[in-house]
């Protein structure tokens, strides 16, 4: 098996900030009145005062935008009625979170040079307590969304980080995610397949990327956890398209994002971030 030539470090995004709507109002408590020694009584009668109480905050769903069209892609415009949520997210970049409300919810991409040229335009269904990221990739008629879901993979207090791998990458054949001593981590991933996580130990792993073989590996279906990926399971001359390195820290939730476009070049974007 050849191992990568080169590497390149794509750790260095930033962690994408939460977002800076307003979040919803919560539910005071109140701290109970020490006793003063007085014999007190609540007020009655028709003047007493009516007992204050806060509404429950208002549902809410949580999205953020990917502009996955690389290449000779450009700053993309998003909106949702009236309300504009990016004015120019340039290729390959990750907006911050934002909040809205629950319900079919209408989006409209335009041209950030040209705001008057609408480039897409869908309707996405989302309930209350939805986290998820809607990438912009490149498809035959222009334009199409991909949704990914971003909900916590339940690693907290387990003393574990957790992995999953998105193909963004237009037109591609299968690629595999491989640990540089040959375990397949996931394999065959498909244009708009976003796989399940895998838990891993906090640690660095070092990684590439390669086109799956005609045969593939023997399933990995069982097994749940990085460390636990049999050492030997590729038997072939995998040659690497990207190589990168991930620090993985207790609790960490994290995204390995591929961009590019199959037809134009095989030079792959690596995008990494770390949701939580």
């Amino acid at each position: 098996m050849n191992t990568p030539i080169s590497r390149m470090s794509t750790w260095d995004i930033p962690h994408v900030p939460p977002s800076t709507d307003p979040s919803p109002a919560e539910d005071s408590v109140q701290p109970s009145q020490a006793g003063t020694g007085e014999n007190t009584s609540p007020q009655e009668g028709p003047s007493a005062p009516l007992a204050r109480t806060n509404p429950d905050p208002a549902p809410t769903a949580r999205i953020r935008f990917l502009n996955a069209v690389t290449g000779n892609g450009e700053e993309l415009r998003i909106s949702t009625g009236n309300r504009l949520l990016s004015s120019s997210l340039a290729p390959g970049s990750l907006s911050e979170y934002f909040t809205v409300a629950p319900g079919f919810r209408p989006f409209a991409v335009h041209s950030a040079a040209y705001p008057w040229m609408l480039l897409f335009r869908s309707t996405i269904p989302l309930t209350a307590g939805d986290i998820v990221t809607l990438a912009l990739v490149r498809s035959g008629t222009g334009m199409d969304l991909v949704r990914v879901d971003d909900r916590p993979c339940g690693i907290q207090g387990t003393g574990r980080a957790c992995l999953r791998c998105v193909n963004l990458i237009y037109n591609s054949p299968g690629l595999d995610l491989i640990l540089t001593d040959g375990r397949v981590i996931f394999t065959d991933m498909r244009f708009k397949e976003a796989t399940n996580y895998r838990r891993a130990m906090p640690g660095r792993y070092d990684l590439y990327i390669a086109q799956a073989p005609s045969l593939s590996p023997p399933s990995l279906s069982d097994i749940e956890t990085v460390e636990e990926l049999p050492m030997v399971v590729v038997n072939w001359m995998a040659e690497p398209l990207a190589s990168f390195f991930l620090d993985l820290r207790s609790g960490e939730q994290a995204s390995v994002y591929l961009l590019g476009n199959w037809a134009a070049s095989r030079e792959i974007q690596v995008l990494p971030v770390k949701n939580f």
